[in-house]
């Protein structure tokens, strides 16, 4: 097996790919799915918050519903005294 002179030029050569790759394909794409990935983490904070607001939101519409219930009980109760 003889070491020549193409051997050490295909070496270069393919540090040269490993650089050009390096620096065009796989850094570009790694920061593309660090992007992607934070997009999905915010998504899913922003969906929990949301999922939160929604709980509050329907339990003071429960209660609102309630109140307004028993205020109808109450005038209807005042009405039927009224007409009794």
């Amino acid at each position: 097996m003889d070491i020549n002179a193409t051997l050490f030029g295909q070496i270069i050569t393919f540090l040269g790919l490993l650089y050009l790759l390096n620096r065009y394909l796989y850094e570009p794409v790694n920061n593309a799915l660090e992007e992607r990935r934070k997009r999905v983490e915010k998504g899913i904070e922003d969906g929990e918050k949301g999922e939160e607001l929604l709980k509050t939101a329907e339990a003071e519409n429960k209660k609102i519903i309630e109140k307004a219930n028993e205020d109808a009980r109450l005038i209807i109760e005042k009405a039927s005294k009224r007409a009794a």
